[in-house]
């Protein structure tokens, strides 16, 4: 890490927004233990009803997911030729594949596209809004960049009547200003329960759990997972434990190796290491191997190569997956849309797939087989087919 901090309750989820520093934490729901008859019996039911709950719920987060569509045909024709722009909180795999959805949706409708890739930055994110201006754009989007930061910006496009579409920052039940027009998320914090029930069911309730948290400051779509796994693994095991540590999102290379085998040195009873979002895998699994740790690692979007090594056996042994990156950049566009033409506001709940041994594929369109013809659909709704 490039700035340890001391140990506190893991229950204090809230990153400082742009932080170059990260910081570690441990939490466990039990106060000790007990030599009793009656207390140990206490225990093994209390640990019967976490893996029967967990399982069931995990379970039922397996199953197929349905398609969800905007209600409501509109005329995308009458938005051909304006310039709309796409500000990536950062170019990671799973960001870029829903921008080039985007960008794709953009062409069908006759737009032209432009997507600034930023470094990760709150400089960045405000720079990419305010050049999107300058340059006449006619509506923005906002992937994954966080509205309390681009306040300044935005009350400019604001002004300028300039539509602003906000992906993946916060609940979809978080109040948003009035300068963002559409606000369309996944429930993140049910994303975050997904992955403990899965922990807790395939380790009958007996998780350590070191946990490397990426998430972007107040709101974020990373700290909403972060708090609905802490939350789910504590209210059903008492015993389970949790270590956590927070880094910068712009600096994952050179903090992540090392966040991840403080924690493994710290706690070598660690059992699973779980994760933010896929990308942080990339740094993460390495440093497991190299710390000889046979934990599983667990983590959230369902980016290909993860999917792959599940498949594969591998040490990612679990994932919540949201659907085809290319249907939510075509619902990105719908939204832009709609918001350039004057018209109300969707905001769309983004459905999530547990995803394991058991029902795993290479495709993530396989794991949504609802969603196979996802770009007729949306050309339909606007008019084009």
């Amino acid at each position: 890490m490039v700035q340890a901090r001391s140990m506190c309750l893991v229950g204090a989820l809230a990153l400082a927004l742009g932080a170059a520093a990260c910081s570690s934490s441990t939490s466990s729901g039990t106060g000790g233990a007990t030599s009793s008859s009656t207390g140990s019996a206490s225990a093994a039911a209390a640990s019967s009803e976490c893996v029967t709950k967990a399982t069931t719920a995990a379970n039922a987060a397996r199953a197929v997911p349905p398609l969800v569509m905007p209600t409501g045909t509109f005329d995308m024709k009458s938005n051909a030729g304006k310039s709309v722009w796409l500000i990536d909180e950062l170019p990671i795999p799973e960001l870029v594949d829903i921008a080039n959805g985007w960008a794709a949706a953009a062409k069908a409708a006759g737009l032209q596209a432009h997507i600034d890739n930023t470094t990760g930055t709150v400089s960045s994110w405000s720079a990419g809004v305010s050049q999107a201006i300058s340059a006449g754009a006619a509506g923005i989007v906002l992937l994954g960049v966080p509205w309390q930061v681009v306040t300044g910006p935005l009350a400019t496009a604001a002004a300028k009547k300039i539509p602003v579409v906000q992906f993946s920052d916060g609940d979809q039940n978080d109040a948003t200003p009035s300068t963002i027009y559409s606000h369309i998320t996944s429930d993140f914090n049910l994303g975050g329960e997904y992955m403990a029930d899965w922990v807790l069911a395939n380790s009958n309730c007996q998780a350590h759990v070191a946990y490397l948290s990426a998430g972007t400051g107040a709101g974020s779509s990373g700290l909403e997972v972060d708090s609905g796994f802490a939350n789910q693994l504590h209210a059903l095991c008492t015993s389970c434990t949790l270590a956590k540590s927070d880094v910068d999102i712009a600096s994952l290379a050179t903090q992540l190796p090392g966040a991840t085998q403080s924690l493994l040195r710290r706690y070598p009873n660690t059992n699973y290491v779980v994760s933010t979002f896929d990308s942080l895998v990339t740094f993460i699994q390495p440093s497991v191997a190299q710390a000889g740790s046979s934990a599983k690692i667990v983590a959230h979007d369902g980016a290909a190569a993860n999917l792959q090594t599940i498949s594969q056996g591998g040490a990612q042994a679990a994932d919540v997956a949201l659907p085809p990156p290319g249907y939510q950049g075509w619902l990105l566009m719908d939204s832009l849309g709609r918001g350039m033409l004057g018209l109300p506001a969707t905001n769309e709940v983004i459905v999530q797939r547990l995803i394991d041994k058991t029902n795993v594929s290479t495709s993530i369109n396989a794991l949504f087989p609802d969603y196979a013809n996802y770009q007729q659909d949306f050309e339909k709704l606007w008019g084009l087919s």
